[in-house]
């Protein structure tokens, strides 16, 4: 019976993610046509929709798409674009970076359109929806804040920012003492202290906090382990590196 009721409030929690989400997107396209097209239309055609959809749900985050690759993104402007850490699927070390935004001058746009926001007329100031600005563009460790598994802490570097959806750690005097702290958090043990803290999904930054602290001699494990997940992550076309798949 408790299993039962267990199961049923986790099934209950991811109907109501799923609920929100797809109301947010028929939000965002604001158009009923768009939206009968996407309930009656074939699949292929809803699918383009949906994607509009997002597009539009998210102005100014792009997601990496197979078809923007290698040379493509890196002769833009980076100082417009940045890695966006968005969370995602259970991965330790390295990856995960699927998106990135639109920071040009110092997020000018973004905070532009938080306080002219047609939908949100009681945000003044930027601030109130853009947390943390001083992390960014920090070398730390991040991990995805809502997970139905296990937690995995990845590394992330100066290119890229931190969000709501995957929080960081920072702090370290270099970044063989991060992989170091990283390689402590990515042990059975670490991942078992996390799950007696917080037996729900969501992995805050407060859960991390009250988890001890690892001391442990500096070793070159946690840089191994980064190295090699970053060689596999940059093996396939959605990595920002991605130059030939190793198979070819």
């Amino acid at each position: 019976k408790l299993i039962f009721h267990a199961n049923f409030r986790l099934i209950t929690v991811f109907q109501q993610a799923l609920a929100r989400a797809c109301y947010k997107r028929l939000d965002a396209l604001d158009n009923h046509n768009l939206i009968e097209t996407l309930a009656y239309a074939p699949v292929e055609i809803a699918k383009q929709v949906n994607l509009y959809a997002i597009m539009c749900q998210n102005r100014l985050v792009r997601e990496f798409m197979t078809q923007i690759i290698g040379e493509k993104l890196r002769t833009q402007d980076l100082s417009l674009w940045y890695l966006f850490q968005k969370g995602g699927e259970y991965r330790k070390w390295y990856g995960n970076l699927y998106y990135v935004v639109n920071w040009e001058n110092d997020g000018s746009k973004i905070k532009y359109w938080v306080t002219h926001n047609p939908k949100d007329p009681n945000t003044t100031s930027w601030s109130r929806r853009i947390f943390n600005t001083h992390l960014y563009f920090k070398k730390g460790v991040t991990w995805s804040v809502i997970s139905s598994g296990s937690i995995s802490f990845r590394a992330t570097d100066e290119n890229a920012m931190i969000s709501n959806a995957a929080g960081g750690i920072f702090g370290f005097s270099c970044e063989q003492q991060r992989d170091t702290f990283m390689a402590a958090l990515n042990t059975k043990i670490w991942t078992s202290i996390f799950k007696i803290i917080n037996p729900t999904l969501n992995y805050s930054s407060g859960v991390i906090q009250k988890a001890p602290t690892p001391i442990l001699p500096k070793t070159k494990l946690g840089s191994d382990c980064v190295c090699l997940s970053k060689t596999d992550w940059d093996a396939f076309e959605t990595s920002w590196d991605f130059k030939k798949h190793p198979l070819v």
